[in-house]
């Protein structure tokens, strides 16, 4: 059964699966959805068309959607909404603002309309993410990380305190400073997510290649020397690729 405090709002006909909680003075809107056992606790707002997984906790608070009946966001399985973080509706015809499973939101953050946060993202506290940043698989966000809008941090990467996202940033890296620079591979965060040494090694490799010497960007036609190669690894490749993607051959790009 659902357990929904009396002083709760819940907006007919929001669909609470079984086992949901809710806490006192806490608003949801006719066109949320909410997943089995996921946790409300009081204060918080929900609004707009809303869809959140089961298995979630939202802390005291927190504001999702909250554009009227238009704004779209989904919520994945398995995360963390801490206080006072803010996810920010998408109205159509755009993609729904998305956050993905296993995620943790630091108290404070903000993510903008129509970003994506994937799976397994650490957010840290008092984050701000503009308009579609997409944030891959894996990123570890230090606190007061700030993105500009459209920018991604690709996967497996790091960034420092007060670390400034101004442009596409790659995956598998360390990023530091406003604006950010590249400051080598995100060994540590490889490590806990089960690379081996021999795929640390190689991306290590690609990086010095890449990075190590250059003004801006990359070395100058390295990156096409890479993308021709056909002996990378399913890591290489991924940062060729990206890389590419960006426009990081030629594009005048912190490094």
């Amino acid at each position: 059964m659902t357990d929904i405090s009396p002083h709760a709002v819940v907006a007919c006909p929001a669909n609470l699966a079984k086992g949901v909680t809710v806490g006192a003075f806490t608003f949801i809107g006719p066109k949320v959805r909410v997943g089995p056992n996921t946790r409300i606790d009081n204060n918080v707002v929900i609004d707009g068309d809303a869809d959140i997984g089961p298995d979630n906790h939202i802390y005291p608070f927190a504001l999702i959607g909250a554009d009227g009946a238009s704004g779209r966001v989904c919520i994945g399985r398995g995360s963390q909404i801490r206080e006072h973080v803010v996810v920010a509706a998408a109205p159509p015809p755009g993609e729904p603002t998305r956050i993905g499973d296993f995620t943790l939101l630091s108290t404070g953050c903000y993510v903008g309309a129509g970003s994506r946060v994937d799976e397994r993202v650490v957010l840290g506290t008092y984050s701000q993410l503009a308009e579609n940043t997409h944030l891959e698989e894996h990123v570890w966000a230090s606190a007061f990380t700030g993105t500009e809008r459209d920018v991604t941090i690709g996967r497996y990467s790091f960034t420092s305190g007060y670390a400034g996202i101004d442009h596409d940033a790659p995956p598998y890296a360390m990023l530091q400073g406003f604006p950010f620079r590249i400051r080598g591979v995100n060994t540590h965060n490889l490590k806990r997510c089960g690379f081996s040494d021999e795929s640390i090694e190689a991306l290590k490799d690609i990086f010095r290649s890449l990075f190590n010497g250059a003004e801006h960007g990359v070395v100058p036609g390295r990156l096409g020397e890479w993308s021709s190669r056909v002996d990378l690894d399913e890591n290489q490749r991924y940062l060729v690729d990206f890389l590419r993607r960006a426009g990081y051959d030629g594009a005048d790009r912190g490094a």
